[in-house]
């Protein structure tokens, strides 16, 4: 599983690779502003990007306070703390 920040990493490299942001965001079809905003945490990675690096976003549930019974709360994408995104399996 990977985190938010290291997400943006891996964005960060792929656009280095790409030659720029700009060179990234045409290639991927979005603009260079919303990209340049995702990479400085400004906003959240989109599914766009995460389809472009090969990841999908995996929402998982935990017990509060670690107890183990009780209610569940979800893990939702947009706090972050305990989101993460895998690699994206290749289909047959």
């Amino acid at each position: 599983m990977l985190s938010s920040e290291q997400v943006r990493e891996r964005l960060k490299t792929a656009c280095e690779e790409a030659g720029s942001q700009a060179a990234w965001a045409r290639e991927h079809g979005m603009s260079a502003a919303y990209l340049h905003d995702v990479i400085n945490g400004r906003r959240n990675v989109g599914k766009a990007i995460l389809r472009a690096l090969g990841l999908e976003r995996v929402v998982r549930y935990a017990p509060q306070n670690g107890n183990g019974g009780g209610r569940a709360r979800a893990c939702d994408h947009q706090s972050g703390s305990r989101a993460g995104m895998v690699p994206k399996k290749a289909t047959p």
